[in-house]
């Protein structure tokens, strides 16, 4: 290859997995393409190479002859919630996403490794880098779910710990924008079943509580 066409390479390899909207399924080619349908009424043509990362688009195409085009509703997941997606496995699509610990640590910026992660999460996600404005995050998280994208899911799930993690009650509720508290067995069974979730005065405060029950 001359230098024109190396250079030109990256930018028709990126375009082999463009996701794309279309009139019919029969602009979907059956070889390379999937067709699925958003829950605002979207016809789109999905590549089929990144999209195998879902287990269950994986499923069901194992289970098809492969002659046809597929065509699979998407009823819970809007079209710009299937766009963050895509741009999740498109990146993904020659390396491996990173592997996450579980528990996982407590400063996930720290913790990640890839900026591109660090971006997709706190520019991409989240709305201006605000946790209030995590809309994009929880549609998110809960299209992984649907479609079985564990790393994905994964990614989500840590980055809802990672804001929850030491806050009190009353500032998750503040950051949900839910007005009403929950009341003491509320909390108690929260924080039992959480217990990451408390900050670290409170859990000391516990400590010392319990101390003085038991000299």
């Amino acid at each position: 290859r001359n230098q024109w066409e190396l250079l030109a390479f990256p930018f028709c390899f990126s375009a082999l997995f463009e996701m794309r909207e279309v009139k019919d399924q029969s602009e979907c080619d059956p070889k390379s393409e999937i067709c699925v349908t958003t829950k605002d009424n979207k016809l789109l043509a999905i590549p089929r190479g990144p999209w195998m990362r879902s287990k269950l688009l994986k499923d069901l195409w194992a289970d098809s002859d492969g002659s046809d085009v597929m065509d699979i509703p998407l009823e819970e997941i809007e079209y710009e919630t299937l766009q963050h997606v895509h741009e999740f496995l498109n990146h993904y699509t020659e390396e491996e996403p990173q592997e996450l610990e579980k528990p996982m640590r407590p400063r996930l910026k720290d913790y990640l490794k890839s900026d591109w992660d660090k971006n997709y999460l706190w520019n991409v996600l989240l709305k201006d880098g605000d946790e209030k404005k995590h809309e994009a995050l929880m549609k998110t998280v809960l299209a992984a779910n649907y479609l079985l994208i564990d790393s994905l899911r994964d990614l989500c799930c840590a980055m809802l710990a990672d804001m929850l993690r030491g806050k009190t009650p009353k500032k998750i509720l503040d950051m949900f924008g839910i007005e009403e508290e929950f009341g003491p067995e509320q909390q108690k069974e929260i924080e039992e079943q959480y217990p990451w979730m408390k900050s670290k005065e409170e859990d000391d405060g516990d400590k010392k509580e319990e101390e003085k029950k038991d000299p």
